[in-house]
């Protein structure tokens, strides 16, 4: 089965992130073969030679030009491997080897719940994770067939695209997030890594966007110092996968849509225009608990 890694610096301050997943790359995969996606990584820059040096290090054997977005990419690979594939973002540390996984679904990654995100100021919709991400694409494919077959095929109903991320409005003020194949996971399902699986690699978020992300979240500078301790000492980053899913259960709460109720009255907890989590920080008052229950109204 091949690796394929897609690698992107969009700046400089960012490389070392873009390099990370070399220094372990063959204790997660000691034997299996690697493709590596230069993306926009222009010739003579150093950004592209230090990625270069690094494959060579971590004996790669398949270099690629590419320019492209992460989601595209995706896309095209599911589209044009014949064979099981896995891919890895840069932002990886691996503990021990995943390359002797085996799964029965097409997707196999690990799961993130919802959760409000500060950076997309929405609720992100469930999904596994693209930082590694099994994928079985002519499998894929036929899930993906026999989902889009239940609908009419008319210009008038058209979908989305399963691998790309979508906001989309809801009613009374929410807002949803479908991440990077969050839409395919929630059309054709897969099966989410075991704890022991997790515990395997940890993964330093939105490595490569930092600068995009940090700016918007509560904990950011915190997060920002965390993270530079880690990159001085890979080690600390061990067993970050809990305080990972710690952070998302901090930012699940339930959302119930009722007749007559705005949760924009409930939710602005940021202050600045944020919505926020609606209907309050992190739960529902009672009384919506009570009547959502009796009603068994729907969440996103």
């Amino acid at each position: 089965m091949r690796v394929h890694i897609l690698a992107t610096c969009r700046r400089p301050e960012l490389l070392r992130l873009t390099l990370l997943v070399f220094e372990s790359l063959r204790v997660g995969f000691p034997t299996w073969p690697v493709t590596v996606w230069l993306n926009r990584l222009e010739s003579g820059s150093a950004a592209r030679q230090a990625v270069l040096e690094a494959c060579r290090d971590a004996q790669v054997d398949e270099v690629r030009d590419t320019n492209t977005i992460h989601h595209a990419w995706v896309e095209h690979l599911a589209g044009q491997e014949l064979e099981n594939f896995v891919i890895c973002d840069t932002d990886l540390i691996f503990w021990e080897a995943v390359e002797g996984w085996k799964f029965n679904r097409a997707l196999a990654g690990r799961f993130i719940p919802r959760f409000f995100n500060e950076y997309s100021n929405c609720w992100d919709q469930q999904r596994l994770h693209t930082c590694l991400l099994f994928i079985q694409p002519r499998a894929l494919a036929d899930e993906a067939r026999a989902y889009n077959g239940q609908f009419p095929n008319h210009v008038f109903l058209p979908g989305c695209n399963l691998f790309y991320p979508l906001r989309v409005p809801l009613a009374y003020g929410v807002n949803i997030f479908f991440d990077t194949t969050s839409a395919l996971f929630h059309a054709i399902g897969g099966v989410p890594f075991t704890e022991g699986q997790n515990a395997a690699f940890d993964h330093l978020g939105f490595g490569t966007i930092s600068d995009l992300v940090l700016p918007h979240l509560t904990d950011g500078e915190q997060l920002a110092a965390n993270r530079a301790a880690v990159l001085a000492n890979v080690t600390l980053a061990k067993g970050a996968w809990k305080a990972e899913l710690a952070y998302y259960e901090k930012f699940t709460a339930p959302i119930v849509l009722m007749p007559g109720a705005d949760a924009r009255g409930f939710g602005n907890y940021r202050g600045g225009g944020k919505q926020g989590p609606a209907f309050g920080k992190y739960e529902l008052p009672a009384e919506y608990v009570r009547a959502a229950a009796a009603s068994k109204t729907p969440t996103p």
